[in-house]
């Protein structure tokens, strides 16, 4: 049985704002961002005949993680961003105050820093409403797994962090 359109749009309207963020995570520009999410919502569309409704969360994630991994190449981003403020949620409309925005770029360029796998798990981790077991599904790797890169990931970002900010002499 294909998944029907009230389905859909009803999972959009859960779905399209972790989804937005998440993306943005990877390609930090937020019509991108919105143009990722539009873009997944129609690849899954139009394989709708062939979707097992039980793994419809898990298939969005991956379609909007690959597709904003693309862009990201295509860009070649090279930035950070700081800890405290990837848990922020942001919505497109947000207007953001000047250190706002500094933060976010430290933040940026430490997830950009991070190792490819461990920003993978940590972003869906933090942004896709997923528990371990659905990452690891996801990601193809045991929870097990999950739960140390997310670990390490915290980890590899606090030092990030706090060498950028040591760096230029914030603290």
């Amino acid at each position: 049985m294909k998944l029907t359109q009230q389905e859909l749009e009803a999972f959009y309207l859960e779905y399209e704002s972790p989804l937005y963020n998440f993306a943005l995570r990877w390609v930090w520009n937020r019509a991108l961002a919105q143009d990722l999410v539009q873009d997944a919502f129609m690849r899954i569309w139009e394989k709708r005949e062939d979707i097992d409704r039980s793994t419809l969360k898990s298939l969005l994630y991956k379609t909007v993680q690959n597709l904003a991994i693309n862009e990201y190449r295509k860009m070649q981003i090279r930035k950070s961003v700081p800890l405290m403020d990837w848990f922020l949620v942001e919505s497109p409309q947000m207007e953001t105050s000047f250190l706002e925005q500094e933060n976010l770029k430290e933040l940026q360029a430490a997830l950009d820093a991070l190792p490819a796998d461990i920003k993978k798990t940590l972003l869906l981790c933090e942004f896709s409403d997923m528990n371990y077991e659905q990452v690891a599904s996801t990601l193809g790797i045991p929870a097990g797994t999950v739960a140390s890169r997310r670990n390490r990931g915290i980890q590899l970002l606090q030092k990030l962090m706090n060498k950028e900010r040591n760096e230029n002499g914030k603290f």
